[in-house]
């Protein structure tokens, strides 16, 4: 059986300076999957996937995914830039095998869980000069 993932809560911010709360003007997509893969950002960054299924999260709903992805479009909001904040919960149903891609946004930036024989953390990777780099 596959390790389901619990993804409670994606929220994605782009700060110039300092921190940023939900009303900031900087906050470029907010997805809390409580019972719908809107934007609550109102940028209409809304994610869309296949078979979503919300259970009960650690505040509010989640998503419960069978290792499906949610996809969001590409905007000029998302992309890497100085400044950017990836907040996300995450909950493994069972210990994950391999590498297991959080966030990742193509050719620019990811956040994945380690396989074990690397320890398992959680790693950040930037896409420079054609090849991945840890951050």
């Amino acid at each position: 059986m596959k390790p389901m993932l619990t993804a409670a809560l994606l929220l994605l911010l782009v700060c110039a300076l300092g921190d940023c709360a939900p009303t900031d003007d900087f906050l470029s997509a907010h997805l809390p999957f409580d019972g719908s893969l809107k934007d609550a950002s109102g940028k209409d960054h809304h994610a869309a996937g296949e078979k979503v299924q919300f259970v009960p999260g650690k505040e509010g709903q989640s998503v419960k995914l069978d290792w499906q992805a949610l996809q969001v479009p590409n905007s000029p909001d998302l992309q890497l830039a100085p400044g950017l904040t990836l907040d996300c919960w995450v909950y493994f149903d069972e210990k994950p095998t391999g590498y297991q891609p959080i966030v990742f946004k193509d050719s620019e930036y990811q956040l994945r869980l380690d396989d074990q024989r690397e320890g398992g953390r959680f790693s950040f990777f930037v896409h420079l000069s054609g090849g991945w780099e840890p951050r």
